[in-house]
């Protein structure tokens, strides 16, 4: 078996030296080498075709030889191999694609003639395609707002389309990308975690909230038992967008609250008037879970066995975080159950804690009495004494 494996690898490697190409294309054929096809043993006849043996330009770009100067030959041609459940199967790979991409927005527009749009080289390289899981492939995680940015940032390919919207500039600003490239946090969103891969499409009215939902599940579920969700849509108005912004999304901020409310409803309107006050409830319960950090905090300096309080306290920072996709509800009443937990438990840690250390103050104060009734009393048994002795001397 191993001398059968020897035997294959010889035959591959002795078929791609007899390929000639980079006697004219010596940039191409290192950058080729370096990529995951190469070691494959996939050469250039393989998407080029012609007779790569040849060492004439004229004999080696005769046949079957393709050129691929147009973009449009592209995905067909990654399709043969990448579509081809029998070639797949043995890297695990997917084998549809192809056909996604023809559904996305980048296919639909190639089928009308725009090859401007991104086909497959444009996302991951031409002659140097590395796996996803490089750090310096285009389509490694962190790279991929970059690679999108081609095309979808200022001065992109997009901008050709008449279009100014910089998105990736827009997601650099975001509390995502904040996440992502500075945090090193690999479940926050790039580009394809929202709009697909090689389906990649905007979501439409109806879908953003269950793109959003994929990590915001709980916010989900307070929104779908909200006025919004069903009055939003009726609208047009792509759910989650209309508060929290497109591609510069935002950390949610409870002062915010009710300026949110003014995207669609008037000032001193019942809906303002309700978004104005679970701004207080969440104000109120931040500054009791301040004040009982400090309380702790005080306790700790004394010093007092706290680990109780504090894991007290993170249980009271637990329900107002539960607060946060409440708010979704729109409901007065489902926001102020959780804030009014996290608000008493926190109450709860100063009042034990000031008791604590009211006691511990008595103490103090009992026991500078008792030394000093206990000192008084030697001063008197021993002014008493010395006042004896002299008497009898």
């Amino acid at each position: 078996m191993i001398l059968l494996l020897i035997l294959l690898t010889g035959a591959q490697l002795a078929g791609a030296q007899s390929e000639q190409c980079g006697l004219c294309h010596p940039e191409e054929r290192v950058e080729h080498s370096l990529s995951i096809h190469s070691q494959e043993f996939i050469q250039c006849s393989d998407c080029h075709g012609g007779r790569p043996a040849a060492i004439n330009e004229e004999q080696a770009h005769g046949g079957d030889f393709q050129s691929l100067q147009s973009r449009k030959q592209i995905p067909r041609l990654c399709a043969r191999c990448h579509a081809d459940p029998a070639q797949m199967r043995a890297y695990n790979l997917p084998t549809d694609q192809y056909a996604l991409y023809q559904t996305s927005g980048h296919g639909l527009a190639l089928v009308e003639g725009n090859e401007s749009v991104a086909v497959c080289t444009d996302c991951h390289g031409t002659h140097t395609i590395l796996r996803s899981e490089d750090p310096n492939s285009p389509t490694f995680i962190r790279n991929i707002p970059e690679t999108c940015g081609q095309c979808h940032g200022k001065g992109g390919l997009q901008a050709d389309a008449g279009t100014e919207a910089n998105q990736l500039q827009d997601y650099l600003e975001s509390v995502h990308a904040r996440e992502l490239l500075e945090k090193g946090n690999t479940n926050a969103p790039e580009c394809s975690r929202c709009h697909g891969i090689h389906g990649a499409a905007p979501a439409g009215v109806g879908d953003v909230g269950k793109m959003c939902g994929n990590c915001h599940s709980a916010a989900l579920r307070a929104f779908r038992d909200s006025p919004h969700a069903s009055s939003m849509v009726e609208a047009g108005l792509p759910e989650c967008l209309a508060c929290h912004a497109h591609h510069k999304t935002q950390p949610s901020r409870y002062q915010q609250m009710a300026q949110a409310c003014l995207n669609c409803h008037a000032q001193g309107s019942d809906q303002y008037v309700i978004g104005e006050k679970m701004e207080v409830l969440f104000a109120r319960a931040e500054e009791e879970l301040e004040h009982a950090r400090e309380v702790i905090a005080r306790a700790e300096r004394v010093p007092l066995y706290v680990e109780d309080y504090l894991a007290r306290l993170e249980e009271a920072r637990t329900f107002l975080l539960e607060a946060e996709p409440a708010v979704h509800t729109v409901s007065f009443s489902d926001v102020d159950r959780f804030t009014s937990l996290s608000r008493s438990l926190a109450e709860e840690i100063e009042a034990e804690i000031d008791g604590k250390l009211s006691d511990l103050r008595l103490r103090r104060l009992l026991l500078v009495v008792f030394w000093f009734y206990l000192l008084l009393t030697v001063w008197i048994l021993h002014h008493y004494r010395q006042k004896a002795l002299k008497h009898r001397a």
